[in-house]
């Protein structure tokens, strides 16, 4: 791989980094949220910026303006995609920014982590998240609209 290949790549190994650190850092010291809240605003900007870095935006960063082809075409760096890495980025970053207040609302104190919500603080239904995540996948929302009767509808061939 060459040096562009690995900078057109290098958020998504930087995120990949950022948790584990994240999961590490939570097992070792757990209950410091503030401290892992940090480790994950540190590492969410040092995407960010490797993102910018990298490019393409435009005039700015280090990639063609005409996209970077990894794994042979597989993946391919555009302007486009870096755009959308920056949204996503910043979107987790926002989150991260505003969860210890939402949660300190809407906790209910339980052990060993104060940070436990009750089933009725959950503002969307789980149903409704297993039912989005079923219907994501083709070969699961397909079984879900078919059922056996365990007889043969042709013969068989």
């Amino acid at each position: 791989m060459t040096g562009n290949e690995w900078l057109a790549i290098g958020p998504f190994i930087v995120v990949i980094a950022l948790a584990l650190v994240i999961v590490l850092a939570d097992m070792i010291w757990p209950k410091r949220d503030n401290l892992v809240t940090a480790i994950a605003v540190t590492g969410i900007l040092a995407a960010m910026a490797l993102t910018v870095v990298a490019g393409p935006l435009g005039p700015v960063g280090l990639l063609p303006v005409a996209g970077q082809q990894v794994f042979h075409g597989v993946y391919v760096r555009d302007q486009l995609t870096a755009f959308l890495d920056l949204t996503f980025l910043s979107i987790a970053l926002l989150t991260l920014l505003f969860a210890p207040d939402f949660s300190s609302r809407f906790t209910t104190g339980v052990s060993p982590r104060s940070r436990a919500r009750s089933r009725t603080d959950i503002p969307v239904s789980p149903l409704f998240l297993c039912g989005l995540f079923e219907f994501t996948s083709a070969p699961r929302s397909i079984s879900s609209f078919t059922t056996s009767t365990g007889v043969e509808s042709d013969p068989a061939a």
